[in-house]
C-alpha cells in the first residue's frame, strides 16, 4: 500500500482525482464491514467522482435497500478516511449490474469435460482460420480462468 501511495503522489493528478483514489480505496477496502455480510457479496464499490461513491448492485431491490441507507453507510465510511481527508465521501448513488451475482457463480463453479468441449466446439462453427485461432485462444483462456481449461 505505500508504494500506491507513494506512486499516487508521484503522479501529476489533480487533488480531487487523489481524493477520490483514496477514497474508492478506502470503500473497497472495508465495504463487508460498512455493509454487513449479507449484502456485501451482492454488491461493491465502482468508483468514487467527487466525493460520489457508485456502488454497483445486482438488482433494484438492493439498489433501494442501499440507497435507503446511504446516510448510514457513508458516514461509517467517511470515520474509516484519515481526518484531515473528511468528509470523503458525500454521496452515494447504486448501478445496477444483473451479473454481478451470475459472475461470482461463475468463478465458484468448474465446468465438466463436456460443457468445456461444447464452449471450444463454438469456435468450429468459424469458417475463417486466422479468427477461428483467435477465438480458441480466447476460449482456452476463459476455461483455464474457470479452472476448467
Amino acid at each position: 500500500m505505500k508504494a500506491f501511495k507513494k506512486a499516487l503522489s508521484e503522479l501529476g493528478l489533480p487533488p480531487a482525482v487523489k481524493k477520490d483514489v483514496i477514497a474508492l480505496g478506502i470503500a473497497k477496502k472495508h465495504w463487508q464491514e460498512v455493509i454487513g455480510k449479507e449484502l456485501a457479496p451482492r454488491s461493491r464499490p465502482y468508483c468514487v467522482s467527487r466525493g460520489t461513491l457508485v456502488v454497483e448492485v445486482e438488482d433494484s431491490v438492493l439498489a433501494q435497500v442501499i440507497s435507503l441507507h446511504a446516510s448510514f453507510y457513508l458516514d461509517r465510511l467517511n470515520e474509516k478516511a484519515p481526518p484531515r481527508l473528511r468528509p470523503l465521501f458525500k454521496a452515494l448513488k447504486t448501478r445496477i449490474n444483473p451479473d454481478l451475482e451470475e459472475k461470482k457463480a461463475l468463478k465458484k463453479r468448474k465446468l465438466g469435460p463436456e460443457e468445456s468441449a461444447s464452449y471450444l466446439g463454438v469456435c468450429d462453427l468459424l469458417e475463417d482460420r486466422e479468427l477461428k485461432e483467435v477465438f480458441e485462444g480466447l476460449m482456452r483462456s476463459y476455461l483455464k480462468a474457470l479452472g476448467s481449461g
